[in-house]
């Protein structure tokens, strides 16, 4: 499969459609493991050359030929990223977290400009226009978009049993002296656990936070082996509604406490 048969089969612009477009450039990171010809027609229908599309490709699928595509893809357009970190994502949510950070790591490099980072799963479909989506992230107002569940409280105390989420025993800041600083009641300070669905609107203040200053090498783990059904949910919902995180763009932890709803926007 080559670049030319792929423009054959579909139309793809050459510029934005407007100028507000052109401004506002935005990147999709989405793990991929199968349907090649479906992911190639929902990159056509709704492809922009100013905006960034990364595919993390599942590490554990035998079919050899989709991972050629997918990497065709890329040669064929500049704005296309294949992390070459891959990672072996399973029904139950292990790794993806560390396969949507292999995307954002990229993403977050300075020369790729952006506002905002969908993370997205194989078969999810696009259904407002990047002019809708644009207009909506701006009355964000730089606000990250991510839902969050309030009916599993059981499952998370659970899991907060089952590890220690202090940001110490996490090594989770790359700056040491942060780990040990303690709250006013003189506890070390710790991930508040929330749980929602993975997709979600992530501005790029919060993504570059993130990768910068955060090791989640331990909170991959742990995430990973967190032994419940869909504990990749807990990943990016924790890390924006941890309030002692100070993470640019986040949540705040007390609309859950208080058991108020916040669906998606976008």
């Amino acid at each position: 499969m080559d670049c030319r048969s792929i423009k054959q089969r579909n139309y793809f612009l050459a510029k934005p459609l407007s100028t507000e477009e052109g401004k506002y450039p935005l990147a999709y990171a989405r793990l991929v493991y199968g349907s090649y010809r479906f992911l190639e027609a929902e990159f056509a229908t709704n492809y922009q050359p100013q905006n960034w599309y990364c595919f993390a490709v599942d590490a554990k699928i035998g079919d050899k030929l989709f991972f050629k595509r997918i990497k065709a893809l890329a040669r064929c357009f500049s704005n296309v990223i294949v992390p070459s970190k891959r990672f072996p994502v399973d029904s139950d949510g292990a790794h993806m977290g560390t396969a949507y950070m292999s995307c954002l790591e990229e993403l977050s490099k300075k020369k790729y400009k952006w506002d905002y980072v969908f993370t997205l799963q194989n078969d999810d479909i696009q259904i407002k226009t990047n002019e809708e989506i644009i207009r909506i992230l701006k009355w964000l107002g730089g606000a990250n978009d991510v839902q969050y569940q309030l009916d599993h409280k059981e499952l998370i105390q659970k899991i907060y049993k089952k590890f220690n989420w202090t940001f110490k025993d996490l090594k989770l800041f790359k700056d040491e002296k942060i780990n040990n600083q303690v709250d006013s009641e003189g506890k070390l300070l710790s991930l508040k656990i929330s749980k929602g669905l993975v997709q979600a609107s992530l501005a790029r203040p919060f993504v570059d936070f993130i990768v910068q200053k955060l090791d989640l090498t331990q909170l991959h783990h742990h995430i990973n082996n967190c032994g419940e059904y869909a504990c990749d949910e807990l990943f990016f919902q924790t890390l924006v509604a941890t309030d002692v995180l100070k993470a640019p763009n986040s949540f705040t932890h007390k609309c859950i406490d208080k058991d108020i709803y916040t669906p998606y926007l976008v």
